[in-house]
């Protein structure tokens, strides 16, 4: 089947999945009692087993089987909030149960106290005559990684991936052609062009305009007056000599139109030095009310869908300096980001020392608080996005640390995702983001207990990031409104997909909103919404993680190179590198096991009462690969994929690329 129809069919089946699955795997939101609560689950419904059950979450309250306390059982079975279960300050329980069964037992565990440990160790491998082996670098993700039984933070993380990149694209064809009432970025440079040529002007400014609206069209040979012709041709020069402004990288390789936009936007951001060269477009905008509104509405789109813009623009208030050198005016300004901020606050005016690493500064200030990720007022969708990752490195600094401990493999872990999460995430806005410059005979049966978690507790996360596509579609409301996003499709390389973007938001917000409760709920944390509500979101997440394996977007090659500061005096440019994928294995053991509070028999006669065994969870995670260097070309997708396949190893493909 054709790539778009595979991942058309799928959203489809998810879709459907999710809206119609029956009351008993999708939602438990109104069952009509306990006994048919118990008896749908193939459970015993006398009432001397409901007693038995009563008494193991209301000790010393005598059960009469009244319906007041048939509900309270029903809801503490359910692990929500009952009239008499015990909680906190906040109103929050401060214990939740787990059942366990095996050998006909039924075990209940109070993990009130319960924390687990997450350790991820080192493996090694040994050839007989090599010594230690490097694994190669894997395209996409490993397949164990990505299974029904457990989900890593990584496979959400290309999931997102995969969307942002696709509703990013779909936003910007929409915004070049136009849509609904938001003006095309086409047409309106048309309008300006026009009234340049009006008024003969032949500076700086025209130049930008005119030689921008060539790239978003694709038509270099409109006639021009001889001055701008040739100022044209000298800006056109300029910036397809510098593979730094001009090649398209990320997605902007899928087409044609994706590639024009790319240059006529880079074009835009030209700088412009001179108070003539700013005032030559901006009487041309404020000539027509609509040209100055819709060039507003793009400047507001950009700075929201990817963050503030870090330079003035050409309609900017003056100021007491106006447009030079220093401080330059843009058409369109790029936008900032904290890893730029701090580059060019370390090195943008001294040399960048020997064997520096941004990563190795941006790190330690992020997990010792001195730089903040948390969005500002004026953050756009960038800020967002990156706030998600901000637990990654700062994971004692959660709610949800409390019942979980962290080795120092594990934390490795945990920073490696960050930069290959901030990496995958600084593509998607590459082109508007700044680049900065810088028992007995019969042995006794064992009820064995692992903390059974389906995917990596990184609850905070997963809050964060279904947040950011909150943020992002009242960004795309305000821009389309609601109606918009419900004709609007995500962009792949293969076309749109079938499913609107209004609906796919929606999906991907309930997944990690599912993800993020679903992590509460394993690890027992009072913060875990017990409503149906709750519920609600776990099964969204239980829905989708079964069928994860069969996800179109889970398949894709994701390696990448994105550029962050150029280095003046070394003539290159400082890149991140996305190499691919390697497997660990995740440890998830009990630090404090939770407490056994009952054991009760629900088959008579099978077997003697079993000892409970805590134990361990061994599951296997994908790892990313990701470096900081410095390169003197930059390669596209199809060529930094190609040379990572010819040289397969992180150590080779680092040294061939330098």
């Amino acid at each position: 089947m054709h790539e778009i129809g595979r991942r058309s069919a799928w959203l489809l089946v998810l879709a459907c999945a999710i809206v119609l699955s029956p009351p008993g795997v999708y939602a438990e939101e109104a069952p009509t009692s306990v006994v048919d609560w118990l008896r749908a689950r193939g459970e015993d419904v006398s009432f001397e087993a409901r007693q038995e059950r009563f008494r193991t979450f209301f000790p010393g309250e005598a059960y009469g089987g009244t319906a007041d306390q048939n509900v309270r059982l029903l809801d503490a079975l359910q692990g929500r909030p009952t009239a008499t279960a015990p909680t906190g300050p906040s109103g929050l329980r401060t214990a939740s149960t787990r059942e366990v069964t095996g050998h006909g037992w039924r075990a209940i565990l109070d993990r009130s106290a319960q924390v687990l440990n997450l350790d991820v160790p080192e493996e090694v491998v040994w050839e007989r005559e090599a010594g230690r082996r490097e694994e190669p670098v894997l395209p996409a993700l490993p397949f164990s990684a990505q299974g029904g039984l457990f989900v890593s933070a990584a496979v959400l993380g290309v999931k997102a991936k995969i969307f942002d990149d696709g509703l990013y694209a779909a936003v910007e064809v929409a915004t070049q052609r136009g849509y609904g009432d938001f003006p095309g970025r086409a047409h309106l440079l048309d309008r300006v062009r026009k009234a340049l040529l009006e008024n003969e002007a032949d500076d700086r400014g025209a130049a930008v305009v005119c030689a921008a609206r060539d790239y978003g069209t694709g038509r270099h040979g409109d006639p021009l007056p001889e001055p701008l012709r040739a100022r044209v041709a000298r800006e056109k020069r300029a910036f397809e000599g510098n593979a730094l402004r001009s090649k398209p990288i990320g997605f902007y390789t899928w087409s044609e139109d994706l590639a024009r936009i790319f240059r006529q936007d880079r074009m835009l951001q030209t700088p412009l030095a001179t108070k003539a060269d700013v005032e030559t477009v901006a009487r041309a905008l404020r000539a027509d009310p609509s040209k100055e509104a819709s060039y507003r509405r793009m400047l507001r789109l950009a700075s929201r869908l990817t963050n503030p813009l870090v330079r003035p623009h050409v309609l900017a208030p003056p100021t007491a300096r106006g447009p030079s050198r220093e401080n330059p005016y843009h058409l369109l300004p790029p936008s900032r980001s904290h890893e730029v901020d701090l580059a060019q606050r370390l090195w943008g005016r001294v040399s960048v020392p020997e064997g520096a690493v941004l990563f190795d500064e941006l790190i330690p200030r992020v997990r010792d608080g001195s730089l903040s990720l948390a969005p500002r007022e004026d953050s756009g969708w960038y800020d967002h996005v990156t706030w998600a990752l901000e637990p990654l490195l700062r994971p004692d600094a959660q709610p949800e640390a409390a019942r979980l401990s962290f080795t120092k493999g594990y934390r490795a872990h945990l920073e490696e995702l960050f930069k290959g999460l901030l990496a995958l995430t600084r593509e998607t806005h590459v082109k508007q983001l700044e680049i900065g410059m810088c028992g007995a005979c019969m042995p006794r049966p064992t009820i064995h207990v692992a903390p059974g978690l389906t995917l990596e507790p990184l609850a905070t996360h997963y809050r964060r990031r279904a947040d950011a596509y909150r943020f992002v579609r009242d960004v795309l409301e305000e821009a389309f409104g609601r109606g918009g996003l419900r004709s609007l499709r995500r962009l792949t390389i293969d076309g749109p997909v079938d499913i609107d973007l209004d609906s796919e938001l929606d999906l991907m917000t309930r997944i990690f909103d599912g993800a993020a409760e679903t992590a509460l709920d394993e690890i027992g944390s009072p913060d875990a919404d017990r409503t149906a509500k709750g519920e609600v979101a776990r099964a969204v997440f239980r829905t989708w993680r079964v069928l994860a394996t069969s996800d179109p977007d889970l398949a894709q090659d994701v390696r990448m190179l994105v550029p962050v500061f150029y280095d003046v005096e070394r003539e290159q440019t400082k890149v991140w590198v996305f190499l691919g994928w390697q497997e660990r294995p995740l440890t998830i053991s009990y630090e404090k096991p939770p407490r056994l509070a009952s054991l009760a028999r629900v088959d008579r006669g099978v077997a003697p009462r079993p000892e409970v065994e805590f134990g361990l969870q061994n599951v296997r995670i994908a790892y990313p690969v990701v470096a900081e260097v410095y390169v003197t070309e930059l390669l596209d997708r199809r060529a930094m994929r190609a040379h990572c396949d010819r040289y397969r190893t992180r150590s080779a493909i680092l040294g061939a690329l330098r």
